[in-house]
């Protein structure tokens, strides 16, 4: 089976993330043209950059607010003028919002569900709609792990991907009959400077050794190790493949056999 999506249009909201470089780079290696998308430009310009010096195809960035609708709608407008219609839509913005039950900041994470579920909903409402009338497209949203269950110190980070998982399984079955697929994928650990961040915190709750903390979040699965960011692409990039549009509502966990 060949995972081609030669000429297709691909954006990606959270293009300065890691996860979102590696699943516009997954993409453009197989052929799709990239919209990256974020809020802020520096970030876009260096993952543009990179991308641009690792594949072929064309890139482009836009900036937007994912509060604002409007400013996603100009985002959107500008990205299919200059690339054409966009045929796959990849959510990979993620918002962590950390620490014990009786510390969370509920402030953070009014804010942090304003950008990552109201955000989605203003996204999907700009972009689904064309989608629906050429009878074909793709969305994929890339959750984390805590979608599907719960850790300590992540309160509100898992009530934001439980909310996000929630959305994507409810637009699905609205948009099922259209022709668009929406699905995501659940990633476990995966190796990134996110979760180096994620170490740091549990090690300064826990006054733990650094490496033991690492190597037992490693061991957390039944392959005992981290995911890599290429997986989660790779999967991305067969979710957008023709042969898999009876998916529908799916959540595809890429977590090495979680253990827990």
């Amino acid at each position: 089976m060949s995972l081609s999506l030669e000429g297709k249009h691909a954006l990606i909201a959270g293009g300065s993330g890691e996860m979102g470089y590696h699943a516009a780079r997954a993409l453009a290696a197989a052929g799709c043209n990239i919209t990256l998308m974020a809020r802020g430009s520096e970030g876009l310009t260096t993952a543009a950059t990179r991308l641009i010096n690792e594949v072929d195809g064309d890139v482009l960035t836009v900036t937007a607010d994912l509060n604002n609708r409007l400013s996603i709608e100009r985002a959107v407008d500008h990205a299919e003028e200059s690339l054409g219609p966009i045929d796959i839509l990849v959510h990979a913005v993620r918002e962590d919002v950390n620490g014990y039950y009786d510390q969370l900041d509920v402030a953070r994470l009014q804010m942090a569900a304003q950008t990552l579920l109201i955000g989605a909903a203003n996204l999907v409402a700009a972009v689904v709609p064309p989608m629906q009338e050429a009878g074909d497209g793709r969305v994929m949203f890339v959750i984390g792990q805590d979608a599907i269950r719960g850790r300590p110190l992540g309160l509100g980070t898992c009530a934001l991907q439980h909310g996000l998982l929630g959305l994507m399984r409810g637009l699905a079955r609205e948009v099922a009959e259209s022709g668009v697929a929406v699905n995501a994928v659940v990633a476990g650990l995966v190796d990134t400077d996110r979760l180096s961040v994620e170490i740091d915190q549990i090690v300064a709750h826990t006054r733990r050794d650094r490496s033991a903390v690492k190597s037992d979040l490693a061991n957390g699965n039944a392959q005992r190790r981290l995911i890599q960011p290429s997986e989660i692409g790779a999967t991305l990039v067969w979710l957008a493949q023709d042969e898999a549009k009876g998916l529908c509502g799916q959540a595809m966990v890429i977590d090495g056999g979680e253990l827990g």
